[in-house]
C-alpha cells in the first residue's frame, strides 16, 4: 500500500510511513467492507428485479388471458364414457364443430393424427390460434370420418366464456385456495335448474368450487335475477361449510373438473399460492 500523504510504497502491516511520519490508515477492512456492502446491493437489486419481473409476469397471465381472444376453440364438450373413450357430450349452436358437422355422441379416435386417449392432451390440441385448422377423426356407427375444423371464438357475451349451450363462466374471476377452485358461473333459462317455461327468470349466477382432489364441487353462493336484474332468490352457504358432493358422471360438473384440471397444470405453483382473492 501507499502512503497518503508521501505517496510512497511501504509495508501493508506498517503503522507510520518510514520516510514522512504520516500514520497510514489501513485500507484492506474499508475494502473488504466496500465490497461485501457492493455484493449485498446487486444481490438485493437481482431479487427485487425478479420480484418485480415475477409479479408483472403474474398479472399479465390472469383468467382474461387464458381466454386469449386470439385463441380460438371448435366449440365441443367432451368426456370418458363407460369404455374410457372420448365420446362428445355438446356441441355448442354456430361453433366451428356444428358447421363442420360433427354430432353429439360422436366418439373422438384421433386429433391431429395424434390418438385420442388422454382427456387433457386432447384439451390442449383443441385450443389453438384463430382461423388454424384442426383435424379430427371421428368414429359414428362404427364407421370412421375425419373432419377438418376451422378453429373460432367461442366466447361469450359480457366477459363470459361459453362452457357449454346456456352455461357461461366468468372470466375475470378465479380463487385458489388449498387445492380448491373457484368459478362464478352464469346459467340461462334451459340450463341445468331452469325451466325455460319460467319467465321471471333472467339468468342464474352461482360460485362454485371445484375439489380437483377428491373430485368434488360444492354451490358456494347462488343469486337468481329477474328480467330487470334484481335478485328475487339467493343462497349463500356459511363460511367453513361448504358442502361438497361428488361429481356424478355424464355431468357438466364432470366436463367442468376435466377443464379445471388443465387450467391447473398450466399455472405455477409459485402462482396459485398467489391466486386467493387477487381477482375479483
Amino acid at each position: 500500500m501507499y502512503c497518503q500523504n508521501c505517496q510512497k510504497e511501504v509495508n501493508n502491516n506498517s503503522s507510520y510511513c518510514p520516510y514522512c511520519g504520516q500514520k497510514i490508515k489501513n485500507n484492506k477492512l474499508f475494502k473488504i467492507f466496500t465490497v461485501t456492502i457492493t455484493i449485498i446491493l446487486l444481490i438485493l437489486i437481482a431479487i427485487i428485479g425478479f420480484i418485480i419481473i415475477d409479479n408483472n409476469n403474474f398479472k399479465s397471465r390472469n383468467f382474461s388471458d387464458y381466454f386469449n381472444p386470439n385463441i380460438g376453440g371448435v366449440g365441443i364438450v367432451f368426456g370418458y364414457n363407460d369404455k374410457n373413450e372420448l365420446i362428445i357430450r355438446d356441441v355448442k349452436k354456430n361453433s366451428p364443430a356444428s358447421e363442420a358437422g360433427i354430432h353429439i355422441n360422436d366418439l373422438i379416435v384421433k386429433v391431429n393424427g395424434k390418438d385420442a386417449n388422454d382427456i387433457e392432451k386432447v384439451s390442449k390440441i383443441m385450443r389453438g390460434k384463430l382461423g388454424t385448422k384442426l383435424n379430427i377423426l371421428i368414429k359414428r356407427n362404427n364407421q370412421e370420418k375425419e373432419y377438418t375444423i376451422v378453429r373460432g371464438k367461442i366466447f361469450g357475451n359480457d366477459g363470459y366464456y361459453e362452457l357449454t349451450d346456456k352455461v357461461y363462466l366468468r372470466q375475470d374471476y378465479l380463487k385458489y385456495d388449498n387445492g380448491i377452485y373457484y368459478f362464478w358461473l352464469k346459467r340461462l333459462p334451459g340450463a341445468f335448474g331452469i325451466k325455460e317455461e319460467n319467465k321471471n327468470i333472467s339468468y342464474i349466477s352461482e360460485l362454485i368450487a371445484v375439489d380437483i382432489i377428491n373430485q368434488k364441487f360444492a354451490d358456494v353462493e347462488m343469486y337468481v335475477y329477474d328480467k330487470n336484474n334484481h335478485i328475487i332468490d339467493q343462497m349463500v352457504s356459511k363460511q367453513g361449510k361448504v358442502e361438497f358432493e361428488t361429481i356424478a358422471p355424464d355431468t357438466i360438473a364432470q366436463s367442468f373438473l376435466f377443464f379445471v384440471r388443465q387450467l391447473d397444470s398450466e399455472i405455477p405453483n409459485r402462482y396459485k399460492k398467489r391466486l386467493k382473492g387477487y381477482f375479483n
